[in-house]
C-alpha cells in the first residue's frame, strides 16, 4: 500500500503501535492529548490480533519507498 490512506478503512493485512503511552486509553494531563502518527516513511508491518479493537484517527500518508503491510483490521477514522 503506497500514498494516502483514507478515512473508514479496513483491511486484511499492518498496525504501527500507538497509544502505548497513553496510559491504556485515560489521559490526565490537561496539556495533553490522545495522538497518533500521520506518515509511514519506513518498511513497517502491524499486527491487530482479532482479540482486540485498533483505529487511528486522521489523515496518514504512506511516503517514499515505504510498505505499510496491515495484518487484521485496522480502522481509521
Amino acid at each position: 500500500m503506497s500514498g494516502k490512506v483514507s478515512d473508514n478503512l479496513g483491511r486484511s493485512s499492518g498496525l504501527i503501535k500507538a497509544a502505548s503511552a497513553a496510559g491504556g486509553g485515560e489521559i490526565t494531563d490537561l496539556s495533553d492529548a490522545w495522538k497518533n502518527f500521520n506518515d509511514v516513511d519506513t518498511n513497517t508491518t502491524t499486527t491487530a490480533p482479532s482479540t482486540k479493537n485498533y483505529f487511528l484517527c486522521g489523515p496518514i500518508s504512506v511516503t517514499g519507498a515505504a510498505v505499510w503491510t496491515i495484518s487484521g483490521i485496522l480502522r481509521i477514522i
